[in-house]
C-alpha cells in the first residue's frame, strides 16, 4: 500500500470517528429528558413546566412559552438545541399541554400573572422570554 492511499484510509476512519463521536454527543444530550413540575397559581390553577437548569445563574434562562391552545412540547427541537449551552424552561399556559384547564382566568392580566409566577420560580436568574403568537404579546 502507497503511504497516498495510507493517508486517504486513516483520513477516512478519523473522519468517520469524529462523525461518530459528534452523533454520540448530540443523541446524548437529546436522551436526557427534561424535568417537569408543575405549580399551584395565585388562583389555585396547576401549571405545568418542562426544564432543563444547567445551574449557572451568569446565563439567563430562555423560557419558551407556546401560542394559544398549543403545548410548551412545540418547543422540542429548541429545546434540545438550546439546553446544552443555556437553561431551558418551557411552559404549558392554562388550558394548555400538561396544566389545568379551568373554567376562568383566561384574562391578558391572568396569563401575564402565570408567567410572572413561573418566573418567580427561578429568583436568582435573568431571563430571555421566547413567546409564538399571543405569547409574544404575553410575554411583552
Amino acid at each position: 500500500m502507497s503511504w497516498a492511499a495510507f493517508l486517504r484510509i486513516a483520513r477516512m476512519c478519523a473522519g468517520i470517528l469524529l462523525g461518530l463521536a459528534m452523533f454520540q454527543a448530540n443523541a446524548e444530550n437529546q436522551a436526557k429528558p427534561l424535568n417537569t413540575g408543575c405549580f399551584d397559581s395565585s388562583d389555585q390553577v396547576r401549571l405545568c413546566y418542562s426544564e432543563r437548569l444547567l445551574g449557572d445563574a451568569s446565563k439567563p434562562i430562555l423560557v419558551f412559552i407556546p401560542g394559544w391552545t398549543m403545548p410548551a412540547s412545540i418547543w422540542e427541537k429548541q429545546l434540545s438545541y438550546f439546553s446544552g449551552k443555556y437553561s431551558v424552561v418551557a411552559f404549558d399556559p392554562r388550558g394548555q399541554g400538561a396544566s389545568a384547564v379551568p373554567n376562568f382566568g383566561y384574562t391578558l392580566e391572568r396569563r401575564v400573572q402565570d408567567i410572572k409566577e413561573l418566573l418567580d420560580r427561578y429568583p436568582d436568574h435573568s431571563f430571555i422570554l421566547v413567546g409564538w403568537s399571543l405569547a409574544v404579546f404575553e410575554s411583552l
